[in-house]
């Protein structure tokens, strides 16, 4: 459901909860991510969860490249990666799709109500469409479009 920016975040961001203290250098070899790209992960990681859950600087780092969470509880720290998870799953258009079919009122959703919910155009939501049948395929479910609405079709009790 994520682009694979956000799925290195939250990676990134599991690695680190996960240990009480860990150093850069540890995160780049384990993740094969390099140590810039992980500063600038790092940095992004506190500014969502500052902007969503007013949390400072959650994630902390010392000169010397040591890197750990100011939370010390795993079952907190946990709480904030889902719940950056879910923002960062509210943010895409595969997941607001798939929320629209199964929260409309009727078992079809009008192609009009995706377009303009969504705030795409009729080639990106085919796109979208395709994209998520790859997915859905693991679970003998399919996203059909028929008089121009779309509904899930398949063996949900897979």
């Amino acid at each position: 459901m994520l682009i694979d920016a956000r799925k290195k975040e939250l990676l990134v961001l599991y690695t680190i909860i996960q240990k009480e203290t860990c150093t850069l250098q540890e995160l780049a070899t384990t993740l094969s991510i390099p140590k810039r790209t992980i500063k600038e992960i790092i940095r992004k990681l506190n500014g969502t969860i500052f902007q969503y859950l007013k949390i400072a600087n959650f994630i902390q780092s010392t000169a010397k490249g040591t890197i750990q969470t100011i939370e010390p509880s795993l079952n907190d720290k946990m709480t904030i990666f889902y719940r950056v998870k879910l923002f960062y799953l509210q943010e895409s258009n595969r997941f607001k799709f798939l929320l629209l079919l199964f929260n409309y009122p009727d078992a079809h959703v009008p192609k009009k109500i995706l377009l303009e919910q969504l705030y795409i155009s009729p080639s990106y939501l085919e796109k979208l469409k395709r994209q998520l049948n790859k997915v859905l395929g693991r679970f003998q479910l399919q996203l059909v479009s028929r008089q121009n609405c779309y509904m899930i079709t398949g063996n949900e009790l897979f």
